[in-house]
């Protein structure tokens, strides 16, 4: 089973909120660190994750660079 990342960037958070929400990934920061896990929500400008450890990080939208998550390919 192939496998297609979907990229969003920090512009369109507001605006794709239902397409990363509830879903795992990784978020890429403009220092270069990333933070993978759980998207749990985005209110405001906070994204709240919850890591594969367990621990909930609450991120700034304004350090976000991207948003990248794995979609299953339909091949």
């Amino acid at each position: 089973m192939g496998k297609r990342l979907i990229r969003i960037s920090a512009e369109d958070l507001v605006t794709k909120t239902a397409a990363f929400v509830g879903k795992q990934g990784a978020v890429v920061l403009r220092d270069g660190s990333v933070f993978t896990g759980n998207f749990l929500e985005f209110d405001s400008n906070i994204l709240s994750l919850k890591d594969f450890g367990g621990k909930v990080h609450a991120i700034n939208a304004a350090k976000i660079t991207e948003l990248v998550l794995d979609q299953i390919a339909p091949y």
